[in-house]
Parts: structure tokens; C-alpha cells; sequence
């Protein structure tokens, strides 16, 4: 009984529900990045996260990507990104939001 239960459990961490951010490039504005700067968004649908790399600037902090429950995002990265929050677009072409510091965050999508 324990192992069909855990397979039950297992079974069901697939089905999320997001919003999918469009792959590709991405601008960053706002003061939690403390000047524009661009990167790489690739998004996993089936897992709700995403990934943002290869910037165009390199920083001490920047966010490595984030995960989307609905709309909302949660950014992921040192502690000072976790503390950072969003809202995708319908058409999943951006995100903004601010961070528990009440700096503001927006991504915004430029194209492949």
C-alpha cells in the first residue's frame, strides 16, 4: 500500500498549471538590476521553471531563473532574488514585479 501511494504522489508532480514564458532573449530593467542588461530565458513547461543565463553583463547577483505557479513568479538565486516575486503576461512575453527590498523587476521578452 505505501508504494502505490508514493506512485500516486510521484504520479501527479508533472501537472502543473503556468503560464509558459516565451524562450530566448529577455531585457532586464529595474532597480533590483541596477542597469538594463539582457539574457537567456529557456522555460520547461512540464515543470513550470525556468532558466536565465549567458547575460549580457556580469554581476555579482543575478537571477539563475525562477519558477510559475499561475502567473506568478518566483524568481531563484542568491537570497536576495528568492525574496523576488512577479507576474507573467498572458502572452508570456514578460514579467514584472518587485523584491522584498521594494526594488521593482522587469523582464521583458526581445526575441529569439
Amino acid at each position: 500500500m505505501r508504494w502505490a501511494i508514493v506512485g500516486l504522489v510521484a504520479a501527479g508532480c508533472g501537472n502543473h498549471d503556468c503560464v509558459a514564458l516565451t524562450d530566448g532573449d529577455w531585457d532586464a530593467a529595474g532597480d533590483a538590476f541596477g542597469m538594463e542588461m539582457s539574457g537567456v530565458l529557456t522555460m520547461d513547461e512540464g515543470s513550470c521553471r525556468f532558466t536565465l543565463d549567458d547575460w549580457s553583463m556580469e554581476m555579482l547577483s543575478l537571477p539563475a531563473g525562477g519558477k510559475v505557479d499561475g502567473d506568478q513568479v518566483t524568481f531563484e538565486g542568491d537570497s536576495f532574488w528568492r525574496s523576488c516575486t512577479g507576474t507573467v503576461a498572458a502572452d508570456g512575453a514578460s514579467v514584472s514585479g518587485s523584491c522584498q527590498d521594494g526594488d521593482d523587476v522587469s523582464l521583458t521578452f526581445s526575441g529569439t
